[in-house]
């Protein structure tokens, strides 16, 4: 038997595909963590902010139903009802918190600082632009409409709604490149906030790239960070690339504004022959 392992591609990148809360805008990832924390209040259960965090990423349907399943919630949920949550309870609440998410969103859409001009430093190296967030295709719209407003456009835009199963699953990453005619996955760079999207890229067979400090990770939004010294923002940095690599990013930056320098050096190990799923255990 003979193995031949070498990259039948080497370079460049064509496609960037970017999460929106987190890493485009909504330093923080503030909009959905409140609504999710302001779900459960009005039924009298204390969802803290770092547990409506954890799924972060997820289709807010799966996110919803993740977070019944912590014992914190399942607890007070029987407390309260005399019985387990069940699927039409999440459904329910699904119902619920889409009012709520779009009522905050319109507040929590500014670009984050440097974000307009990194995704056109992206596009002067030669690659499309593609965005996809779990938000459903009404809070997409909202999002979508207020980032044109500030300047900022994908030349594709897809949501949870577009896909059959969202991440951690790679299909919404697939059909970004299907639609855009982009291939093969290795010319694709994967850029979120969250865990889920580190793994989407993955599963997709992509570079993949976790953002540490602007969205989920940190969880805080920007006039919260800059109080923090130095040695507290360390200490968040340190822990977040710790886990986004634990999830198998190829690299780890605190925001988008960093991402162009990561695509130079992407393309430069693409030409030596270097791919997303190399066994060399070696990162960027």
């Amino acid at each position: 038997m003979i193995l031949h392992s070498a990259a039948f591609y080497k370079g460049p990148l064509k496609l960037a595909i970017l999460d929106l809360a987190g890493t485009l805008l909504d330093f923080g990832s503030c909009a959905p963590a409140g609504a999710f924390v302001q779900l459960f209040a009005r039924l009298g259960i204390t969802l803290t902010d770092a547990e409506a965090r954890g799924p972060m990423g997820m289709p807010k349907h799966d996110h919803i139903a993740e977070l019944c399943r912590l014992k914190t919630v399942r607890h007070q949920w029987e407390e309260m009802f005399g019985k387990p949550v069940t699927d039409a309870d999440v459904d329910t609440l699904y119902d619920g918190f889409i009012p709520l998410q779009i009522d905050v969103l319109p507040h929590y859409s500014e670009l984050i600082p440097g974000a307009l001009e990194s995704v056109s430093a992206i596009r002067r190296r030669g690659l499309s632009i593609a965005l996809t967030t779990g938000y459903n295709r009404e809070m997409m719209a909202c999002v979508l409409e207020r980032a044109a407003e500030q300047g900022l456009k994908g030349d594709v835009a897809l949501c949870a709604d577009d896909v059959s199963v969202g991440r951690p699953a790679p299909w919404m990453a697939q059909e970004c490149a299907r639609r855009l005619g982009i291939f093969p996955p290795s010319a694709c760079i994967k850029i979120g906030d969250t865990l889920v999207d580190v793994q989407e890229g993955r599963n997709a067979g992509m570079w993949s790239i976790g953002v540490s400090i602007s969205g989920n990770m940190a969880g805080m939004p920007i006039e919260k960070w800059k109080t923090l010294d130095a040695q507290q923002q360390e200490a968040i940095r340190q822990t977040a690339a710790r886990e986004m690599f634990r999830a198998g990013a190829h690299a780890v930056v605190d925001d988008i504004t960093e991402c162009p320098a990561v695509i130079d050096t992407l393309n430069a190990r693409m030409a030596a022959g270097g791919e997303p799923d190399s066994s060399d255990g070696s990162y960027i």
